[in-house]
């Protein structure tokens, strides 16, 4: 049976999403959604910690050929995802009306995830 193009990268986004949320909860958030769409794109995780809601974008990468993978986060993407989320605080009434914007960065080193997490990333990435 043939793939469709694409199937790989998804597994391996999907694979990144799970792991991101792994860590995250390990910090003590709570999540309440994952892969929330919009006509600006996808809301990858969505977290609550205490009375502030947390837009999660997850980036994965298996070398660094590209670059690091926080580095694919730019400012129309950021642009983007600042819709999406109020889109998601409107489709959503009663969660905090706080919210923030974070980047969940995976690179694969000797075959182990390295994992950082960039909180409140607007005014760095846009």
């Amino acid at each position: 049976m043939a793939r469709k193009p694409g199937f790989k990268r998804k597994t391996f986004g999907g694979q990144g999403e799970s792991l991101a949320i792994q860590f995250l909860r390990r910090q003590g958030l709570q999540i309440l959604n994952r892969n929330f769409r919009t006509p600006w794109g996808e809301l990858d995780i969505i977290a609550r910690n205490r009375d502030t809601l947390i837009f999660v974008e997850v980036k994965a990468r298996r070398t660094d050929r590209a670059g690091y993978p926080e580095e694919a986060v730019r400012k129309w993407k950021v642009g983007h995802l600042v819709r999406a989320a109020w889109l998601y605080t409107q489709k959503h009434p009663g969660l905090p009306d706080r919210w923030r914007l974070d980047v969940v960065a995976i690179r694969y080193s000797e075959g182990q995830p390295e994992i950082r997490w960039y909180q409140n990333i607007s005014p760095v990435f846009s």
